[in-house]
This record gives structure tokens, sequence and C-alpha cells, in this order.
């Protein structure tokens, strides 16, 4: 496996890291940026398909109806 994504400029590793900080400490993509060195829009791209993944998949905590999870 490759260990940045194609025309990607943050690796798995970090983008996995972030999406848990996310997920568990409730960090926002600014401070995720801080703290990797990054532009907000950056991360923001790297992050949104993992998220989007997650939201799907209810085996990760998502729902079938498109990762709302009945809150909207």
């Amino acid at each position: 496996p490759t260990l940045v994504a194609v025309r990607g400029s943050i690796t798995r590793r970090a983008v996995a890291w972030a999406v848990g900080q996310l997920r568990r400490e409730h960090a926002t993509i600014q401070g995720l940026a801080r703290q990797l060195g990054k532009s907000w829009k950056t991360v923001w791209r790297a992050v949104k398909p993992a998220l989007e993944r997650l939201a799907d998949d209810p085996a990760q905590g998502g729902s079938a109806d498109g990762g709302s999870g009945g809150h909207g």
C-alpha cells in the first residue's frame, strides 16, 4: 500500500490520526491543521473522504441513511 494517496499531501497515517481526533477528542479541522503544519483546506480535502466512508458504514458507527445518525 502507498503511504500517501495519489495527489495527496498528508499520509494515510495522518488521516487516520485526524479522523480519530475528530471522533474521540472532538477536535476541529483548524486545530488539526495547526498541529500538522498544513492548511485547513489541505486537511479537509484529505479527511473528508475518510469521514464519508465511515458515515456510510453502519459497522463503523455510521448509518445506512447517509450518515445523519438520526440527528436531523
